[in-house]
């Protein structure tokens, strides 16, 4: 059985909730999308990496859920390549580049259906493990 058979069985109770934009890869821009939120103190939310493509920037999010393994929507992944993807970890700012990691694997929910986005969730594989420590922790 491969390992992301077991981390989708392991998420079996999961609700998964849409991260990011289902059109590609939007620009991030400086309007909040939350209202009545509040920017996250540093390191509140270690688990939480943004997913950027090469050359376009942030897209979506997506949280820590094994040491190779992030968890996300399956709109976020559908028709991209690994190739593109960088995972950004240990930090709430887009901008920061000191812990990015490259990905090396897509699974998106076998599932999905991007009309009405059920199934909505995916599995991203790190190239090689995070590093893991007060600024990086699984969900």
């Amino acid at each position: 059985m491969h390992s992301y058979r077991v981390v989708f069985a392991s998420l079996s109770i999961l609700v998964a909730v849409s991260v990011g934009n289902p059109l590609g890869f939007p620009p991030v821009s400086n309007t909040k999308r939350i209202i009545g939120g509040t920017d996250a103190e540093e390191g509140v939310a270690p688990y939480i990496v943004s997913l950027k493509h090469m050359k376009r920037g942030h897209f979506c999010g997506g949280s820590i859920v094994g040491d190779r393994w992030i968890l996300t929507a399956a709109h976020c992944v559908v028709g991209k390549q690994s190739k593109q993807i960088l995972i950004q970890a240990g930090s709430n700012r887009l901008n920061d580049s000191r812990l990015i990691y490259s990905a090396d694997l897509l699974v998106p929910h076998k599932l999905y259906k991007k009309l009405g986005y059920r199934n909505d969730i995916a599995l991203i594989r790190s190239s090689v493990p995070f590093k893991l420590g007060k600024r990086i922790k699984k969900n």
